[in-house]
């Protein structure tokens, strides 16, 4: 893959997140707007994602620019 900026060599990898208790995840993509909801259960449990398309965030970056391109091709359900 070339990079769209300066035509360099990407290589893939991907964005960490840091959760509750510093746990890692991968980053995804959620179809439509966050929930809005303030129950007391998501303030718990975090938004919910219940019956939404999520898919797994793909990211390039160029060894020459350092520009990075994120895809979402995969639904991860």
């Amino acid at each position: 893959m070339q990079c769209s900026k300066c035509s360099g060599s990407m290589s893939e990898g991907f964005l960490l997140e840091k959760g509750n208790h510093n746990d890692l995840s991968v980053q995804a993509w959620v179809e439509g707007s966050p929930s809005t909801k303030s129950s007391f259960l998501s303030q718990i449990f975090g938004m919910s994602v219940r019956g939404k398309a999520v898919y797994r965030v793909q990211t390039f970056r160029c060894s020459s620019c350092g520009y990075l391109e994120s895809y979402a091709r995969e639904s991860t359900r």
